[in-house]
């Protein structure tokens, strides 16, 4: 096992979760539930395809194209595991860590504008296998991509504690500044350990969902993950919201 403090305490926080749910997912087409070993399955598998497969070097900047999402956090947490640097800015900026490896659902687009990068092509849809269309030539399904790799975390190589582990538009948070990046000025959740909603808007970032994800987990809670369609829908029909948060137990 590295050193990564954070994301291991993640894996610790997942098994002492077991069976009882770890991360709710409601987006327009349905709702998702991962358990602690189901999530924690889900890291390990894309760790491994990281590690074993991709063999991103400690550091190495990976960019996760994808929206706010329950596979996006999974993506999200393989990375800083793996020891790799997730980046946040604008493409635009065009940063000097421009990444070989990029997880997007948008393939077509990323492919034209990234044709040296590594590209996988990540499917939304609740649960899916595959991408589910055709995919231009050498980007990588990456459902049978993570779902070839083992549940069990194989190798993963030592990190450099003052590496990058995240890129922003106004900042480089190394991996072992990740723990005050995360409790920050956050709240700590409830006690007991809060069941946190986190409803996510247009306006929402990656970077604050990972972020209140991580916080939460870390102090031994779960979340409830809305996306922009739902998180409307619950605010026009203030009764079908609290019957969505009196039955997932939200606290928080």
């Amino acid at each position: 096992m590295n050193s990564i403090p954070v994301v291991n305490a993640l894996l610790t926080a997942n098994q002492r979760t077991g069976r009882h749910p770890q991360l709710t997912w409601y987006g327009h087409d349905g709702r998702i539930e991962l358990s602690g070993d189901v999530l924690t399955n889900w890291i390990n598998k894309t760790t491994n395809l990281l590690v074993e497969e991709i063999a991103i070097d400690p550091g190495e900047t990976v960019r996760i194209d994808l929206p706010p999402h329950w596979r996006t956090l999974v993506w999200q947490c393989a990375t800083l595991l793996a020891g790799g640097a997730l980046d946040f800015t604008p493409p635009a900026h065009q940063p000097p860590h421009l990444a070989r490896v990029i997880a997007t659902n948008r393939p077509d687009e990323i492919s034209a504008v990234s044709p040296q990068s590594e590209i996988y092509a990540v499917s939304l849809a609740p649960l899916a296998r595959t991408f589910g269309a055709p995919l231009p030539p050498h980007v990588i399904d990456a459902g049978p991509a993570v779902m070839g790799n083992s549940d069990a975390l194989g190798y993963v190589p030592p990190i450099t504690p003052n590496s990058p582990a995240l890129y922003t538009s106004s900042t480089t948070i190394t991996h072992e500044g990740l723990h005050d990046w995360v409790n920050g000025t956050l709240s700590a959740p409830h006690t007991p350990p809060a069941r946190r909603y986190l409803a996510v808007s247009p306006d929402t970032t990656t970077l604050d969902v990972l972020r209140s994800a991580l916080h939460t987990w870390l102090n031994g809670g779960s979340i409830v993950l809305t996306d922009p369609v739902t998180t409307a829908e619950l605010h026009t029909d203030p009764e079908r919201k609290e019957r969505i948060l009196a039955s997932e137990n939200v606290t928080a």
